[in-house]
């Protein structure tokens, strides 16, 4: 299959299906001839001119992402200062514990793993709630409630540059406006 001559853009479609796959050269990943497992590709795959050949890759449906509202009782939330590198998601920003799912992970593996692995702890209870979307018509990460009694020098920094507990009166200016939103919503704050 070949496009059109001088495009380098990517289109989708659904004619090559999912066994028949092979992974994206520039993606620096071995061609396979299946489908990885567990892997949900939806029927859309991407078509693009690469060097004069034509490249075909599925394209995995993404999965939410899993976060963690974790409070105290003196009304303190645990937050995590984010690297401030190029390339992340909102670089130097305050944000919450959680993170990607590994293959074959529910998502209260994930983001028992993701709290472990950046802050060092395990909450005392936490549960998946239900939140209303920040942005209408986007699917929301899976958001946790949870509580942890500890106190800040027991949190080992794994992943960012600081953990704090915070007030959630008193939440920092230089946070994600979901992340906020989140936080605010399973708090009670929202005025």
């Amino acid at each position: 299959m070949r496009l059109p001559t001088g495009s380098d853009t990517w289109r989708t479609g659904t004619s090559v299906p999912p066994a028949r796959t092979r992974t994206s050269p520039w993606s620096r990943s071995e061609a396979t001839n299946s489908t990885p497992a567990g892997t949900d590709y939806g029927g859309v795959l991407s078509f693009r001119e690469h060097g004069g050949t034509t490249a075909v890759a599925a394209a995995p449906k993404k999965t939410p992402g899993c976060v963690a509202v974790i409070v105290n009782s003196r009304r303190e939330v645990l937050l995590q200062l984010r690297d401030d590198k190029p390339g992340i998601c909102w670089p130097g920003h305050w944000s919450l514990p959680g993170g990607g799912s590994e293959p074959g992970e529910t998502p209260m593996d994930t983001i028992l793993r993701e709290i472990k692995e950046e802050t060092g702890i395990v909450p005392d209870t936490i549960e998946e709630v239900t939140v209303a979307a920040y942005e209408p018509g986007r699917t929301p990460p899976h958001v946790f409630l949870g509580s942890w009694e500890g106190v800040e020098s027991e949190l080992v920094v794994g992943e960012g540059q600081e953990l704090r507990l915070t007030a959630v009166g008193n939440l920092p200016e230089r946070m994600p406006p979901h992340i906020r939103h989140y936080v605010l919503q399973l708090t009670g704050q929202y005025t």
